[in-house]
């Protein structure tokens, strides 16, 4: 009609759309399929790699890049130990300020003042 195509029926028109639709579904699987199954080689090959990598360490007081990608999050402290980020340790001058923060049994004396006891 329009482009000197034939007339054809909507039941026709939408059985091709139908056809046409589910052929790119099937090729866009068919690449999803075929990246995935690429990706995963890739994370084989890379795991392998790894772990003749590891074999090789011969330095243990220094981290190596991989160590240092899963620590992520994670940092040292003074005394070697490994912990949050967020852990917090306190200098020897923050110590003397805060001075003895245990608990203490209400009606003590603390620093000259008296508690109070509720009850």
């Amino acid at each position: 009609m329009a482009k000197g195509e034939d007339a054809i029926s909507f039941d026709d028109w939408e059985k091709e759309r139908e056809e046409k639709e589910k052929k790119a579904r099937k090729e866009k699987q068919a690449k999803e399929k075929e990246k995935r199954r690429k990706e995963a080689e890739a994370r084989k090959s890379a795991k392998a790699a790894s772990k003749r990598n590891d074999d090789d360490d011969d330095d243990d007081d220094e981290l190596t890049e991989q160590e240092l990608a899963s620590l992520r999050g994670y940092k040292k402290t003074k005394d070697g130990r490994t912990t949050s980020y967020f852990t917090r340790e306190l200098s020897e001058e923050e110590k003397q300020r805060l001075g003895d923060i245990t608990p203490k049994k209400a009606g003590e004396r603390i620093r000259g003042r008296d508690t109070y006891t509720f009850g």
